[in-house]
């Protein structure tokens, strides 16, 4: 896997991203005014997480980036706070204060819900097996 930053990476971006590489075993690669495709092609490794300043996204060949971003999360959120019901959080039985293990983290959409639903007295933990993802 190639890590590297945009386009005009800050000191603190080229920095994230070789802490990245290093964490996850992959090769950092100083951006300069190569095309994200041209490292790929120059690495021969479709794989490339990007260090900028909208955050971190990863690439894998042609499919589109993934990041963070809160995806229904924002929404299930919203309707806990307007009065309405959460499937998971009906299911769970999880109340204010309690303390949550979210095995299966992903992009922490679940953990975000459940964060809300303990409040500031609860905890909530999430694990993830997948070292980009994590």
């Amino acid at each position: 896997m190639i890590v590297t930053t945009s386009g005009k990476p800050t000191e603190a971006q080229i920095a994230k991203a070789a802490a990245l590489a290093g964490e996850l075993g992959g090769r950092f690669v100083r951006r300069g005014n190569e095309t994200l495709a041209g490292i790929r092609r120059k690495q021969a490794d479709d794989k490339l997480l990007v260090a900028g300043p909208e955050g971190i996204r990863f690439y894998d060949g042609d499919e589109p980036a993934l990041y963070f971003h809160p995806s229904m999360a924002f929404v299930r959120v919203k309707r806990l706070r307007g009065g309405e019901r959460d499937p998971m959080i009906e299911i769970s039985g999880c109340e204010p204060g309690d303390s949550v293990i979210d095995c299966t983290a992903g992009l922490a959409s679940d953990a975000i819900v459940f964060s809300y639903a303990v409040g500031g007295r609860g905890a909530v933990t999430a694990l993830e097996s997948e070292a980009v993802l994590h």
